[in-house]
């Protein structure tokens, strides 16, 4: 999947476990969720297998160096948001979940 394909109204699916706090749940967390974040085509930016761009000559990037630059920066930084987005909608349901009326 390409950046420019991904949608930010994506969602991690609700196959990924809330992570236990004191983490027994963990391997299954982490494969849940490294197949959900491949399938979006981001898990390179978390295992660095997909890095930054560099500019050929760092003080004179060429145009399209500094838009491939800025494309790995927005798809970091959607990668990154998903990450915030599961671990608080999570939160915030289990913490609803169990208010008493």
């Amino acid at each position: 999947m390409s950046v420019a394909t991904a949608s930010l109204n994506d969602t991690l699916p609700s196959s990924i476990p809330k992570l236990d706090a004191t983490g027994l749940n963990w391997a299954v967390f982490s494969l849940r969720f490294e197949d959900a974040v491949q399938a979006k085509g981001f898990w390179g930016h978390f295992s660095g297998t997909t890095p930054c761009p560099t500019a050929t000559i760092e003080s004179a990037p060429t145009a399209d160096e500094l838009a491939a630059i800025e494309k790995w920066e927005k798809a970091r930084d959607y990668a990154c948001d998903e990450v915030v987005l599961l671990v608080l909608v999570r939160f915030l349901s289990k913490k609803h979940s169990t208010r008493e009326p």
